[in-house]
């Protein structure tokens, strides 16, 4: 073997070997390890999912499925997070909801056996642990709380869809805004100097989507709170500065008409 040739072979070796733990460490956090969102697993399911499990790394930008595409299997965000949107009637692509470490993408299309629903775009470098339909079936038939745990979840997104169309109509701009970044910090927020910045590059209309108004609304609003303090813009970051305000313009609501 010649020095390239060993060189080579060392590469391989070593990219196997990297593949191998990315692949042990998303198992320690993907929701189907024992212990996580399924609870107890006995050994034998376990065994049975590493085998059903594909592990995959997405960069930034990078699609991991889209909408109206089979649904396949059930993602499972292990670090890193994914943007979820939807083509809106003029065909712009809408954020619906941000994913992170332990979170479960395309879980109602693959229960509903329908395509999936939206979109899925990591929003910064991501690994993820695929869930195929065999071991998901398998899940459901050991263990005896998990379609209970499933139908929590859905729940769950039922009511945050319905508190959100009831901020639309009940919660100024400022607060809706407000709200939506105090939910970022806990889900991206890395502490700095005097606050914490939100570790995820959002653009204004990103902001706009996911707090449900136009983008101007939306720069106007945090251009508010950036001249009462709450927050400071520097380049195309966001950093939180008084959390407490933050905090009480969240809860404000519209006058009674």
């Amino acid at each position: 073997m010649n020095v390239l040739d060993g060189a080579s072979q060392r590469a391989r070796t070593d990219a196997a070997a990297r593949r191998e733990e990315g692949g042990r460490r998303a198992g320690q956090h993907s929701a189907w390890r024992d212990g996580g969102f399924f609870g107890r697993l006995p050994a034998s399911l376990v065994l049975t999912l590493q085998r059903e499990t594909r592990v995959s790394e997405a960069v930034r930008g990078q699609v991991i499925f889209e909408e109206g595409d089979p649904a396949e299997g059930l993602y499972s965000v292990c670090s890193g997070l994914v943007k979820l949107t939807k083509a809106g009637p003029s065909g712009r692509q809408v954020i619906l909801r941000l994913a992170g470490p332990g979170e479960l993408l395309g879980y109602r299309a693959v229960l509903a056996g329908e395509p999936y629903l939206a979109t899925a775009q990591a929003a910064e470098p991501t690994v993820l642990s695929r869930l195929g339909q065999a071991g998901l079936q398998e899940i459901l038939r050991v263990v005896p709380d998990a379609a209970r745990r499933l139908a929590r979840l859905l729940a769950t997104d039922l009511g945050t869809a319905e508190a959100r169309l009831l901020d639309l109509v009940d919660r100024p701009a400022e607060a809706r805004l407000a709200h939506i970044l105090l939910w970022l910090k806990n889900t991206c927020g890395v502490p700095v100097a005097g606050g914490i910045r939100l570790a995820v590059s959002l653009t204004r209309r990103d902001l706009a989507d996911l707090a449900g108004m136009a983008e101007e609304t939306a720069i106007r609003a945090l251009s508010d709170l950036r001249r009462r303090g709450a927050v400071t813009l520097p380049g195309h970051a966001v950093v939180l500065r008084d959390l407490r305000l933050l905090s009480q313009l969240a809860q404000e609501v519209l006058p009674a008409r």
